[in-house]
């Protein structure tokens, strides 16, 4: 196992191994390996040892593209910025590509996406579980639980107050 200066990059041929191996629809995904920082003069400043970490990497990376046949595309930004104008650039390009992924919108006002929140909030279910939960002692697993088993809450109520009742406080 690597160390030292090299340890960077064994962590991301981990990464990838894991990426291929593991990831049910890794061939249909469009991959793009971005490396920030420029090996070349007058580029993003780094330290000499840093230069020949990326050079290697890099090359590293294009024999995995012609292995692949191209299906890994290498892209290099000299700094953060331009790192930064990349990405962006590449989730607009995705939603636009994949617009129909998108849900259109299910409510044509505003409105009736109001009426539509009011009428869950007013749910008898959900008032049901909101004060279950108000009960010190009661959490999200208890609740669900008492709601299977008393579906209403007049029949919780009802097996509260009786006499016989099997419930523990």
């Amino acid at each position: 196992k690597a160390k030292g200066a090299m340890y960077p990059l064994t962590k991301m041929e981990t990464q990838m191994y894991k990426l291929r191996h593991c990831c049910p629809e890794y061939d249909k995904l469009d991959r793009v390996l971005l490396i920030e920082g420029s090996i070349y003069k007058g580029g993003f400043k780094m330290s000499q040892v840093d230069k020949k970490r990326a050079w290697g990497f890099r090359k590293q990376i294009e024999a995995e593209q012609k292995e692949t046949n191209g299906a890994l595309r290498l892209e290099t930004t000299p700094d953060l910025f331009k790192t930064r104008d990349f990405l962006v650039s590449q989730i607009v390009g995705a939603i636009q590509k994949d617009s129909a992924l998108f849900e259109p919108a299910k409510f044509p006002t505003f409105q009736h996406f109001v009426q539509s929140a009011e009428d869950v909030v007013n749910d008898p279910r959900l008032q049901y579980y909101v004060s279950l939960r108000k009960i010190e002692g009661i959490g999200d697993v208890a609740a669900t639980s008492i709601m299977k088993a008393f579906p209403s809450p007049l029949r919780f109520k009802r097996e509260l107050d009786s006499p016989d009742s099997n419930i523990v406080d």
